[in-house]
């Protein structure tokens, strides 16, 4: 082999090794971000019941009062429950076509895309220590929120699934779908828009699809 071959088949071998660690990079930030998505959603899951109305005429995050409660029943314990699998919600029953064609681009590509149903890892979802984290199955899931015991005496607050998340080429808009579960005649579906500011995630729009 001559210097030249080799000087090239050198600078191929570099190349094919740089590619697959910028690859393997990328897709562990692509993960991390799914995961932040995933922390923020559950930990924006109220504890307790909502508060009381307040006077007419009183706009409710005005007041002291309701600010208050608000604070107070997020610092509650609470155990939720997660699917540990990416939930298949490419049925165009609950795709929605909105005004902004930024995340409208979004929906589109997750309804165009072959859907992963990989496993969550549960241990990567990062919410404040009030919040206990409960693993279910698909089929387990189904059998807790349907049992007598768990309309008398619930174990979990409630049951989440997630869609897989659909970020845009600046990893700085996402769409997620969420199942929320207490027992067959208390669950709901939403489409969730979300935008990252300053470097947080932060939910732009929530659309209900379904509720029991």
């Amino acid at each position: 082999m001559s210097i030249t071959s080799r000087t090239s088949y050198i600078i191929f071998i570099c190349f094919i090794i740089y590619s697959c660690n910028n690859s393997k990079k990328q897709t562990t930030n692509l993960e991390n971000e799914k995961y932040k998505i995933m922390s923020l959603l559950i930990e924006r899951i109220p504890p307790g019941p909502p508060p009381p109305p307040p006077p007419p005429g009183v706009y409710t995050k005005d007041t002291i009062a309701f600010n208050r409660y608000v604070d107070s029943i997020y610092k509650l314990d609470v155990k939720i429950g997660v699917i540990n699998e990416l939930s298949d919600y490419t049925d165009n029953s609950y795709k929605r076509d909105i005004e902004d064609s930024l995340y409208q681009e979004l929906i589109d590509q997750y309804h165009s895309s072959k859907t992963s149903t990989c496993c969550i890892e549960i241990g990567k979802i990062n919410v404040k220590r009030n919040r206990e984290l409960k693993v279910f199955t698909v089929d387990s899931a189904r059998i807790h929120i349907k049992s007598v015991e768990n309309i008398i005496n619930p174990k979990v607050k409630c049951i989440v699934n997630f869609s897989d998340v659909t970020l845009n080429e600046g990893n700085d808009k996402a769409i997620i779908y969420m199942g929320r579960y207490s027992h067959p005649l208390n669950g709901s579906t939403s489409l969730i828009l979300l935008e990252k500011l300053d470097g947080k995630w932060k939910i732009y729009k929530r659309i209900t699809l379904s509720i029991s």
